[in-house]
């Protein structure tokens, strides 16, 4: 049993010190009983050698260990978390950095607060993003008054500039997203075990709800900068769709075992590898279809369907059909869903989180790629959503590494 548990604790460590997360947990005291190799970093330590100091021991201004501490205490009095709170940080050599934390009681088995846990991510390049995207907004519109640019040149200006956050939203969002389903996972798994105290299942839990916060925060960016639909003519480049469609299924794989979800993909082998097109859309629209699916999913099965309905020697017509048994859409929803921030269920009558950006996304998607977006759907029963869009067949269906 001793051999399982530090087997076990290992295990864990290896993990901490693997997530891209500041971590670190401490005694009533303030004094630090364990860190990730993140958090140590920060300060040119080992992380044996951040244990035993307190706040006003490591090298940042009195004025912030003060404030740190002051938090730490809240927690602990009144025993209640504190959930993505904005700090400064002010390093040695005068760096000023913004953290996003979150702290929760550390428990000892009798359910005594014993100290606090501390998550914490630096987001000094996001608000320096965010400022320069609000500042960039701001000169933008000055200069569309003072200009008067025509109509079109307004709407390719504004697609450029709305593109940029979309791709930052993504690619951030998805190795997150993996991160987040990966330690609930985990979590789950290891609850069930018995192997685990309450300190280190706390641990986890928190990695788990920080990251999902941290989600949150980087989509209500989008959600507050996002200002309407834009068009721009559709790209056509070679990709390789069966890729894109294994990709695209890939990144719910997590989530939908996590869920124990019959999740699976069929493909139409009679649909050339190498089509052109804009490959990209097409995967963040089956991205956005099947994490929906996985979402509001709690039993049952998501699959997604790729099928060849016309072909020729330049042009194919492909069907992408996702289909869940999740909570479906009510009837006097289907006609407002595709637009943007309208959800089918609203956050605080119990519906999921989310700013209801996606389904609006794919719908000026498939629109921009002269494609069709169709769904059916019954409030209990689940959803089947249908993309066909046409793509030209590339000339040379040969691969190229």
């Amino acid at each position: 049993m001793k051999f399982k548990q530090r087997f076990t604790q290992n295990v864990l460590k290896e993990v901490l010190n693997q997530i891209p997360r500041h971590i670190f947990w401490k005694d009533k005291r303030g004094v630090y009983l364990g860190c990730n190799q993140l958090f140590a970093s920060t300060f040119n330590l080992k992380p044996e050698q951040i244990i035993g100091k307190t706040d006003y021991d490591l090298p940042v201004k009195k004025e912030d260990s003060e404030k740190f501490i002051q938090d730490d205490l809240e927690v602990i009095n009144s025993g209640k978390a504190i959930i993505n709170i904005e700090e400064k940080q002010t390093l040695p050599n005068g760096e000023h950095r913004y953290l996003l934390t979150s702290k929760v009681p550390l428990l000892d088995k009798k359910k005594r607060i014993i100290g606090i846990l501390g998550i914490y991510s630096d987001i000094t390049e996001k608000k320096q993003l965010e400022q320069n995207l609000l500042e960039s907004n701001k000169k933008l519109e000055v200069t569309m008054k003072e200009m008067q640019i025509a109509n079109k040149d307004r709407e390719k200006t504004l697609y450029l500039y709305k593109q940029f956050v979309e791709d930052q939203e993504h690619d951030i969002r998805t190795p997150l997203g993996n991160v987040a389903s990966c330690s609930e996972y985990l979590l789950n798994e290891l609850s069930a075990s018995g192997l685990l105290g309450n300190e280190l299942l706390l641990l986890l839990e928190g990695v788990s709800t920080s990251s999902r916060e941290i989600l949150d925060y980087q989509e209500s960016l989008l959600f507050e900068l996002y200002q309407g639909q834009i068009s721009e003519e559709t790209l056509f480049t070679r990709f390789n769709l069966p890729e894109i469609v294994k990709h695209a299924y890939n990144v719910n794989v997590a989530s939908a075992r996590y869920k124990q979800i019959d999740y699976h993909y069929k493909y139409d082998d009679k649909i050339p590898n190498h089509l052109l097109g804009d490959g990209k859309r097409i995967y963040q629209c089956l991205v956005d279809l099947l994490s929906n699916g996985v979402r509001f999913t709690q039993q049952g099965e998501v699959k997604l369907d790729v099928e060849c309905l016309e072909q020729n020697d330049k042009v194919v017509i492909v069907r992408f059909s996702v289909t869940d048994t999740g909570i479906g859409i009510p009837e006097d929803k289907h006609v407002d869903i595709l637009k943007a921030f309208v959800k089918a269920k609203p956050s605080n009558k119990g519906g999921e989180r989310g700013r209801g950006l996606g389904l609006t996304r794919v719908s000026q998607y498939i629109a921009d790629m002269e494609g069709e977006l169709r769904f059916d759907s019954a409030e209990g029963k689940g959803s089947c959503f249908r993309l066909v869009i046409p793509l030209k067949v590339s000339l040379d269906q040969t691969e190229t590494k």
